[in-house]
């Protein structure tokens, strides 16, 4: 028992050691490859975007596992402090992953007759999300998915947050900063719309939009007033339901009504709808299920963000997130996994894999 602790420990920490920013997967996804054919996957090779499968089974459904090898920038120092590692992607969502590979390869040869499973290590999730853009592109629709993001190893998620991304720039004709006369600056164009924004999403709960500015640049010199200005605006936005009834599309056409309004310029960068699905869903069943064979007691979840499940969602409704890791940790410096929680996932998603090909 040691020594596979051992051995865990040491593939896990030479994971988080290949830095893997988006659009920089390629030597995390080799890795990752070596790993899988080690651990017995029946098939291993990588897409036309660069996402990597791992496949073994012969059973008459599908089952998809997805987690994503790429991570915001910022290398972190890969390091072992008592119970927790620290590195870039511990967390989000190399923890998951990496769970989820050897989770799946300790229960192939009881279920390899029952089920066919995909574990797929994608790339660009934490940019334009290519790589679960391509597989949907090409009709991939196993039976059901498990999403691999960080939910604290008790936490089944079966909500998140859509999104609008905008991008806007302001000009105006500058002036001197002490002139009564001069025109509004494209600060203050902005500043005047973010005020609208803000009031039609405060993000004062989770069922309320949230409005944020993630990108700000204006400004030449401190004497002058800004000409120009370009900012990022990130609106979350829930699910409908009695208390916020108002679905995605009648908001999106809100805040484009209110951005039109103004005297800036504004692009719609992207959008993803909402996703909830039901406790009744069977891989929601199987990982419950899992996490109380386990001993704990499984917690259903919301989250505030979004990730691969809304646009998969689309075209494949029994599907839920999962993954050891504390969320709250995703993108920051003091990312880190609890050894013990990295060891808790591995054993979930084994488990849930055997409970999915008993439920009926």
């Amino acid at each position: 028992m040691l020594l596979r602790r051992k051995k865990l420990l040491e593939e896990f920490t030479e994971l988080l050691r290949k830095y893997s920013p988006t659009g920089r997967e390629e030597e995390a996804i080799r890795y990752v490859a070596k790993l899988a054919n080690n651990y017995g996957f029946d098939e291993v090779f990588v897409d036309e975007v660069g996402n990597l499968h791992a496949v073994y089974g012969r059973g008459p459904v599908e089952l998809a596992l997805i987690p994503h090898i790429d991570t915001v920038p910022g290398n972190i120092p890969v390091k072992i402090c008592g119970n927790k590692i620290y590195g870039r992607g511990a967390v989000d969502a190399k923890g998951p992953l990496y769970a989820m590979l050897v989770g799946a390869s300790w229960v192939k040869k009881e279920v390899e007759d029952k089920v066919k499973i995909h574990f797929i290590a994608e790339v660009g999730e934490e940019g334009d999300s290519r790589g679960a853009r391509f597989l949907i592109s090409k009709n991939f629709k196993p039976t059901s998915i498990i999403i691999g993001e960080p939910s604290s190893t008790i936490g089944v998620v079966v909500a998140y947050r859509g999104s609008i991304h905008l991008e806007v720039k302001c000009y105006s004709e500058g002036g001197h900063p002490a002139s009564p006369k001069v025109k509004p600056s494209a600060f203050e164009k902005f500043m005047k719309l973010l005020e609208e924004l803000l009031a039609k999403a405060p993000g004062t709960e989770y069922d309320v939009p949230q409005a944020r500015v993630t990108f700000i640049r204006a400004g030449e010199t401190p004497n002058k007033l800004p000409e120009e200005l370009q900012a990022y605006i990130d609106i979350r936005v829930p699910f409908k339901n009695t208390k916020w009834n108002m679905d995605f599309e009648e908001f999106l056409n809100e805040i484009e009504s209110i951005v039109t309004r103004s005297p800036c310029e504004f692009k719609i960068l992207g959008t993803t709808r909402p996703v909830k699905v039901s406790s009744n869903m069977k891989i929601v069943r199987a990982i419950m299920r899992a996490i109380i064979k386990n001993g704990r007691k499984p917690a259903l979840v919301r989250k505030y963000g979004s990730s691969d499940m809304n646009l998969f969602h689309s075209i494949v409704k029994d599907i839920v997130a999962y993954g050891p890791g504390d969320s709250s940790l995703s993108h920051s410096l003091n990312e880190h996994i609890v050894i013990g929680d990295l060891f808790f996932g591995i054993k979930t998603y084994a488990q849930a894999i055997k409970e999915y090909v008993n439920l009926k």
